[in-house]
């Protein structure tokens, strides 16, 4: 059987695959594909047909293909010839695709080489500054999840080939890290004398009282993180809550550390901003007062990381 055949019989079984015909692009491009993974990994020797599994889970998982169409009705349109099929598998990562391969198979030398791509990700986890067993006991985590599943299939069989490995693990180690920090619940929570109202806006008759305006003051704080779009509520709480670098918080959206620097400083203006607001409603303080009570709220170091805790 060609190499087109036997990967078009593996794409079939895949729900809402795209309907593909074999051409001599698609059946030139399987086997530069193969050939170009195999020199990648001289030690590695990968079963053809599992390595064409993946490739198969890889196309079918593109825009267009499976749940994202499932109609079939672009891949069938866009691969009748297989021609458009051929040039998505020549950009994929085709090493990387054969060693989670044989890694999915439990290979020696495939498993080998995952570890020292999980190995070199472990510089990302140092941001959280949480110490060296926090790092390993996150990535001997992410390695059990990877290759055996957590109440699912193995997380790595989900990866497509679109990005460098190393990347892609160094994305789900931090993601990981980020679900492990917030389980570990290390946070101090927010006492509730913690908020104390500068001594020029107390009143001689006590109308606007420390208690009350912590209450207020966290209130406002609260709803004006909650009113934030989702990513900026996001890394809000990697950056203040989880305690990652902004190097680290880059690293899973795929910015620069300066791009995360100045989401964070546009999320801070939009919170003071909304907070300012509803104080001067609430407790009908002029802006100074205003800014002076925020001021006085967020000089505390626990007030924002236990607002977006509790959120």
């Amino acid at each position: 059987m060609s190499l087109a055949a036997a990967f078009l019989a593996e794409l079939s079984r895949r729900p809402g695959a795209p309907g593909l015909a074999p051409t001599a692009s698609l059946e030139a491009a399987l086997a530069d594909v193969h050939t170009r993974a195999a020199a990648a990994h001289p030690a590695l020797v990968v079963p053809t047909d599992l390595f064409l599994a993946r490739l198969a889970d890889a196309i079918a998982a593109l825009p267009g293909a499976g749940a994202d169409d499932p109609d079939g009705a672009a891949g069938a349109q866009a691969g009748a010839s297989g021609d458009e099929a051929a040039a998505a598998l020549v950009a994929l990562e085709a090493g990387d695709l054969y060693l989670a391969a044989g890694a999915l198979a439990g290979l020696g030398p495939a498993l080998a080489a995952l570890d020292q791509r999980l190995e070199a990700a472990r510089p990302a986890l140092d941001g959280f500054r949480l110490g060296a067993d926090f790092t390993g006991e996150t990535l001997q985590e992410l390695r059990r999840r990877l290759l055996v599943g957590d109440g699912g299939p193995p997380s790595l069989a989900s990866y497509a080939g679109r990005g460098p490995l190393a990347g892609w693990l160094k994305v789900a180690a931090l993601r990981l890290a980020i679900s492990q920090r917030r389980k570990d619940d290390r946070m101090v929570p927010l006492p509730d004398d913690a908020l104390e109202l500068p001594a020029e806006l107390v009143s001689a008759s006590g109308l606007i009282r420390r208690a009350d305006a912590a209450v207020h003051v966290r209130a406002a704080l609260g709803v004006a993180i909650a009113a934030l779009p989702a990513r900026a509520r996001a890394v809000l709480r990697m950056y203040y809550l989880d305690g990652v670098e902004l190097e680290a918080i880059g690293a899973v959206y795929g910015v620069h550390a300066s791009t995360v620097s100045r989401w964070l400083a546009r999320a801070r203006d939009e919170v003071a901003a909304a907070t300012r607001k509803a104080l001067t409603a609430q407790l009908g303080l002029d802006r100074a007062a205003a800014d002076s009570l925020l001021r006085s709220a967020l000089s505390v170091e626990l007030s924002l990381p236990g607002l977006l805790a509790a959120g």
